[in-house]
């Protein structure tokens, strides 16, 4: 799909303004949300952040913007579990996942190489981040991931295995909780188990899966340029996956993408809200309550 898009866009076949706007954000803001770049590092201020180390936090440009506590969440999350992340604050740069999947391949692998560069420069060894999109885009180069070194994993991979029952204590629902694989986490890396396995540590709660999961699930409706250039499509998807997370009578959808989160969020409007969750936020409220 991708390929297709790009070819579209260089042989001048689609015109979609909404996406050129989102393109012109992009060369203009380093960022898909037509936000001045200075405000993407606002959410950090106080919080003492180096900007070199071995274990690197990319917060990238959605959860910067849309989502600055669930970034403050991330780092606490690490100094929890004995890690100092090292930040690079106003020096990040876009990963490109907007730019890839709206056809502008060259700006896309562009945005993805500086990032690598900067990476290096900060002497980082692992890069963590809770979007998906940006573990995808930097991920999607395995000559990049070979010439500098560097592994990149969004936070539920990094999780798996680190956090311990002494470490933890659950949260308690009464509710019956479902999770929502996002398509860039899902589809694209493969990533299913390891936030399902995150989820039941950090929950006491009975986890139900929706009828489409893993390979088979439904999209938010948030990325890939549709919310941006067909929001009434995107709403429809939305409200679609919302109905089938009422089918098995949850009421709260936990996921790992803040597309996902915004989308799932805004397509319900006045209808019967179901509560929509990051896993990070969950991850934070199971580890500050045993603090």
């Amino acid at each position: 799909m991708a390929n297709l898009r790009c070819a579209a866009t260089d042989s001048k076949k689609v015109d979609i303004s909404e996406h050129k706007e989102v393109l012109a954000s992009l060369r203009n803001y380093d960022n898909p949300w037509k936000v001045p770049r200075a405000q993407k590092s606002k959410w950090s201020k106080g919080l003492g952040l180096k900007p070199k180390g071995e274990v690197l936090f990319f917060a990238g440009c959605s959860t910067s913007l849309l989502f600055p506590e669930t970034a403050k969440k991330m780092v606490e999350i690490l100094r929890v579990l004995g890690m100092e992340p090292a930040y690079i604050g106003s020096k990040e740069k876009c990963c490109g996942s907007t730019a890839r999947k709206l056809g502008a391949f060259s700006i896309a692998r562009d945005k993805a190489e500086a990032c690598f560069r900067d990476f290096r420069n900060a002497g980082a060894k692992i890069v963590v981040t809770s979007c998906p999109g940006c573990s995808s885009a930097l991920n999607h180069y395995p000559d990049l991931i070979e010439e500098y070194g560097i592994d990149v994993s969004h936070i539920s991979q990094f999780l798996d295995g680190k956090l311990s029952h002494e470490s933890l204590s659950p949260v308690r629902l009464e509710c019956k909780v479902t999770y929502h694989d996002p398509c860039d986490l899902g589809r694209i890396q493969g990533i299913y188990e390891e936030p399902r396995h995150v989820l039941s540590q950090v929950l006491d709660a009975p986890i139900v899966e929706m009828g489409r999961s893993r390979r088979n699930s439904s999209c938010c409706g948030s990325g890939g340029g549709v919310k941006s250039g067909f929001p009434s499509l995107s709403e429809a998807i939305g409200a679609d996956r919302i109905d089938m997370a009422k089918s098995v009578g949850a009421e709260l959808i936990v996921t790992s993408c803040p597309w996902c989160v915004q989308g799932l969020r805004e397509c319900q409007k006045s209808r019967t809200k179901v509560q929509v969750k990051d896993l990070v936020d969950v991850v934070h409220e199971a580890l500050m309550r045993k603090e």
